[in-house]
């Protein structure tokens, strides 16, 4: 039997959530449905649906996540006791459970790369501009 979710913490803070939705509507299709979220910490951590991105990921229209902007409301927030993340959620659709797994966390792997790359490339910046 095939994982039916998965959680994945990154270095830098963010999380990632990968679980099993059950099937495309009738109509749709019979394709299964894999739920990818993408979990970005926020700036303060309180009951506040306004809490904004943490400074670190906010590059706005230089890095798109999950097809949106890094602006400070990226994503949604629930709201709860405290919140500590920003999320957004992307769908996969496939014939197989494990190769839809993959897809989805292939992507979410490679949407958190683009903001471990650029944050590289400017602290690399900072350093050059001592030379």
């Amino acid at each position: 039997m095939t994982e039916t979710s998965k959680i994945i913490s990154f270095g830098n803070g963010i999380k990632c959530e990968i679980k099993r939705d059950g099937q495309e509507d009738r109509e749709t299709s019979n394709l299964v449905k894999v739920k990818a979220t993408l979990f970005i910490p926020v700036a303060t951590t309180k009951n506040n649906i306004h809490a904004k991105i943490d400074e670190k990921f906010r590059w706005r229209h230089k890095i798109r996540v999950i097809e949106e902007d890094l602006i400070p409301m990226w994503g949604d927030v629930i709201s709860g006791d405290k919140t500590e993340h920003r999320q957004k959620t992307k769908i996969f659709t496939g014939k197989k459970w494990t190769v839809t797994f993959q897809k989805a966390e292939k992507y979410l792997r490679s949407e958190v790369a683009k903001i471990d790359e650029a944050e590289k490339v400017r602290v690399q910046a900072l350093a050059d501009a001592e030379l």
